[in-house]
Formats: C-alpha cells, sequence, structure tokens
C-alpha cells in the first residue's frame, strides 16, 4: 500500500508533469510565429543598404515590427527615400513583409492568397510570372517606378513593394533582391 503522503506526492509529480507538457506545447505554438519576425527579421533581410541599392539614393528606415493581421502574423519593414521623385513630387517607399498564418500554416491557404491578388489585379495591373523566386512568385506594375512582387515559399509569403522611384533600374533590383531573399526563406 502506498502512503498518503507519498500519494500526495505522486499525484502532485503527476499533476506538474502534466501541465509543464502543456505549457511547453502552448510555447511552442506561439512561439513559432513570434519566432517567425525573430528567425527571418525582415530588415536585416532589407537592410539600409541594400534598400538605398533599390531605390538607388539614401534612406531611412520607417517602420520594423511585427502585427497579427486577423489569423495572420505579418513582419514589416518599410523605408522612404530622402529625395522625392522629380515628375511628381511625391515620397519613395520601398516596404518588405513576410507572414504566416500564425495557427496551423497550410502552403494551400498561402497559394490562395496569392492566387486572389492576382485575380483581384487582373484588370489593372500587368501580371508576370517571376520564375526562380521562391516556389511561386509575381510582379504586378505597370510601370518602371511601381512595383508589387508577391512570392511564396512553403506556407511563408513574401511582399515587397516599390512606390515612386527615382530610377528606372529599380524595379530589376527589387526583382533581384526577391529572388536572392526567397532563397533565405
Amino acid at each position: 500500500m502506498v502512503s498518503s503522503g507519498r500519494r500526495f506526492l505522486l499525484y502532485s509529480l503527476f499533476l506538474l508533469f502534466l501541465l509543464s507538457s502543456g505549457a511547453t506545447r502552448v510555447a511552442e505554438s506561439k512561439g513559432s510565429q513570434t519566432g517567425l519576425c525573430e528567425r527571418l527579421k525582415p530588415c536585416q533581410l532589407l537592410a539600409q543598404s541594400e534598400a538605398e541599392g533599390i531605390l538607388r539614393q539614401p534612406v531611412r528606415l520607417i517602420q520594423d515590427a511585427s502585427e497579427m493581421k486577423g489569423d495572420v502574423r505579418q513582419c514589416l519593414c518599410a523605408y522612404t527615400g530622402l529625395s522625392k521623385d522629380k515628375p511628381a513630387g511625391q515620397d519613395t517607399y520601398l516596404f518588405f513583409s513576410v507572414e504566416q498564418r500564425e495557427e496551423k500554416p497550410s502552403v494551400e491557404q498561402a497559394r490562395q492568397v496569392l492566387k486572389s491578388t492576382k485575380e483581384e489585379n487582373a484588370f489593372d495591373s500587368s501580371i508576370f510570372d517571376l520564375d526562380g523566386t521562391g516556389d511561386e512568385a509575381f510582379l504586378l506594375s505597370n510601370d518602371p517606378y511601381y512595383g508589387l512582387i508577391m512570392a511564396r515559399k512553403g506556407a511563408i509569403i513574401m511582399r515587397l513593394q516599390m512606390k515612386h522611384a527615382t530610377d528606372k533600374k529599380s524595379l530589376e533590383e527589387l526583382k533581384i533582391f526577391a529572388a536572392k531573399v526567397s532563397k533565405q526563406l
């Protein structure tokens, strides 16, 4: 027979085991997404020098954040050029984000996001598929001073958007960066 003191100790150890294993699973599921931004570090992938190379001018960081949009974790990085574009006098921007569904990320869900974005923009933008960038990728653009690249690698989606670039070569630089960084996702 087990004494009541030992029985209490066994129940306490068993309860402690159950609680700690449950807490570990919760931490793992939440940590995997918070860890997405910590692991990929968008503003390190798109460092200031890289942004300056794409926009072909000095830039300053205006956003380095992680946020939830519905059930999707977004890791955001954005720069603005120090010079305005000459024709319109507007500020130049470069936005970069990686995102993944918080709970149960899936390749199919990521595919659907790319598909719906293409469909929503099919009538007002030129769409070009980009080979060699992630598992699938495309560029939305009607001129060399603006572009949106969306790419998917597994369940992770990458977005790169350039607005009011001052140099026509910036769009080509954006494509090169997207291909390079998609290999690191």
